[in-house]
């Protein structure tokens, strides 16, 4: 028996909210930061920022290999985020605040790392 929530997340589906919605908002959330944040057009000019955002975002999202290319990176990424803050969490277990800074400590360990995550950040990129 199927619930309701399910029916409904169906129903979200197939009317194509998770293809052209959900990229929609997530560029405009991003373009619209970062045109904040770095007041490339200016300061004070938030109006402008949210065309020039709201425009960048319907653009993509009409471009079905851009909305095909999200689809397909997103899911790994959110895997490589989570794994990143259970490792977080799992450090953050066995030391207390103040006590151990890994950057500081292990600087040759911390690029380990980074390059293993800028590698699989490639590879999901190029993957899809």
């Amino acid at each position: 028996m199927a619930s309701t929530l399910g029916n409904t997340l169906d129903f979200l589906k197939d009317f194509g909210f998770f293809d052209v919605v959900v990229p929609f908002l997530l560029f405009f959330a991003i373009i619209f930061a970062f045109l904040e944040k770095t007041s490339i057009l200016g300061n004070k000019k938030s109006n402008v920022n949210l065309i020039v955002a709201l425009s960048i975002s319907l653009l993509v999202v009409a471009t079905n290999k851009a909305v095909n290319f999200i689809s397909t990176v997103i899911p790994n990424m959110v895997l490589v985020l989570v794994l990143l803050v259970l490792f977080v969490m799992i450090t953050g277990v066995f030391f207390k605040e103040g006590d151990f800074e890994f950057y500081q400590e292990h600087k040759v360990w911390f690029g380990i790392f980074m390059v293993i995550l800028f590698i699989l950040t490639i590879g999901f990129v190029l993957q899809a």
